[in-house]
């Protein structure tokens, strides 16, 4: 049984546990480490895992938009020496700063052109999803997830 935080291990599929279902036997897990790249490439990046492995939507991340979820995966992270959003490891400054994370969400704007949604997370343990122009070439954070 499985609780969010908690690292997942079996069959050579590893990550952090992000949600579970009431029995804690299924839920989704998040790849322990995450890339800085655009969009195209993390939807590769994400599927390059292997099986199974993909790039979550917002739905999917809908547990780290609680503080306390999103502090305890962030607690196990770190303990593993891999905290989410930190950025580049010589950039103190970096890691004060809210970190984006692309999702698969794309949504039309009936006025002006097309709309992604993509996560943010603060430093503060603080999560929102955002809503902005369609840009596949910025560069965000992805990281994977895998369902069990």
């Amino acid at each position: 049984m499985y609780k969010i935080g908690d690292i997942y291990d079996n069959n050579g599929i590893t990550g952090v546990v992000i949600s579970t279902d009431s029995s804690g036997l299924q839920g989704f897990i998040m790849s322990l480490d995450e890339i800085k790249i655009d969009w195209y490439g993390a939807e590769k990046w994400c599927k390059d895992y292997g099986i199974g492995w993909f790039l979550p939507s917002v739905d999917n991340l809908k547990s780290l938009r609680d503080s306390t979820n999103l502090r305890t995966i962030q607690m196990s992270l770190i303990y593993y020496g891999i905290p989410l959003g930190l950025g580049e490891p010589d950039s103190i400054f970096d890691r004060l700063l809210p970190h984006n994370y692309w999702t698969t969400d794309l949504k039309s704007s009936k006025d002006d052109g097309d709309w992604m949604n993509i996560l943010c997370m603060y430093s503060d343990y603080s999560c929102s999803v955002y809503d902005i122009r369609k840009d596949f070439t910025n560069r965000m954070y992805a990281r994977a997830l895998h369902a069990f």
